[in-house]
């Protein structure tokens, strides 16, 4: 009995294949370990969200102390950058797993041009960092009054 060879089945050749490797390599880089927090690799999830006032971006810190959160706006882009230390020093005699990352960690973020650096405030609450953007004042709408003539 002869075996047929299938065609188009070498690894990368079909797209769904491709994407899928394309996901497990973004997610977990060429180390094998996920890339969540490393830096300049997805590190602080954000969402951005606008309104007519300004932009809302919200990244999640946890285990972050907010106080060591540095933020700046420089031109077009915001730059966090924070550092993760483990809790307390432990003194143990066999580690048997450690997935917990620690270290220095920074994000940086492309701004559309109409931000206003001087109108840039931040908090904090449960593990997510909420960074407002305002929006200077001509890029705000505004509503124009139609004049009738009689």
């Amino acid at each position: 009995m002869d075996l047929i060879p299938m065609r188009g089945f070498e690894l990368g050749r079909f797209p769904l294949q491709r994407q899928i490797n394309r996901l497990f390599e973004e997610f977990f880089g060429e180390s094998g370990w996920p890339t969540l927090y490393e830096s300049g690799r997805g590190s602080f999830p954000i969402d951005l969200a606008e309104s007519d006032e300004e932009y809302l971006l919200t990244a999640e810190i946890p285990g972050i102390d907010p106080k060591a959160v540095e933020i700046s706006v420089t031109g077009n882009t915001l730059t966090l950058k924070a550092e993760k230390r483990p809790e307390g020093e432990k003194q143990v005699k066999n580690v048997h797993r450690t997935e917990r990352i620690y270290g220095a960690f920074q994000r940086m973020v492309s701004l559309p041009g109409d931000v206003d650096p001087a109108a840039v405030q931040a908090s904090s609450k449960d593990g997510v960092l909420s960074i407002r953007l305002g929006k200077r004042e001509e890029a705000k709408p505004r509503t124009i009054e139609v004049k009738v003539q009689s």
